[in-house]
């Protein structure tokens, strides 16, 4: 399962992760999904590959040899916990399901219904992304 757990600026006063954080480590907030999304990317490559390769942004591999491999064939399903609309896209993009933390139901809903949306848009269904 994958999950970020950086919040907006504003969420620091609702007792909610100091979004300074992401900045002492270097890992600017306005990037926060492309960094866990590349992160996925390169491990579904160690999972398939014998002799994988990736130069991205965030990171680089190669001679990096992954074994054993996953039983599950292309990979083991990546889950993808969290709420809003760019983990919602990432579910649909890179995982298999989505774990949504405890939220109002009329929020559950409305998650479900961009989850909808966005399965669409890449021609999934949303019957393949269990919730």
């Amino acid at each position: 399962m994958v999950g970020t757990t950086i919040h907006h600026p504003r969420q620091a006063d609702r007792g909610l992760p100091d979004p300074r954080e992401s900045e002492t480590l270097r890992s600017p907030y306005a990037e926060r999904r492309a960094i866990p999304d590349e992160a996925i990317a390169i491990v579904k490559e160690l999972w398939r590959r014998d002799d994988p390769s990736s130069a991205e942004k965030y990171s680089c591999v190669s001679g990096m040899p992954c074994t054993p491999k996953p039983l599950q064939q292309p990979h083991i399903p990546v889950v993808i916990g969290g709420n809003g609309r760019a983990v919602i896209r990432c579910t649909v993009q890179l995982g298999k399901e989505w774990h949504s933390p405890v939220v109002p139901p009329e929020r559950l809903d409305q998650s479900i219904d961009e989850l909808q949306v966005h399965a669409q848009a890449a021609s999934r269904t949303i019957a393949e992304i269990p919730v």
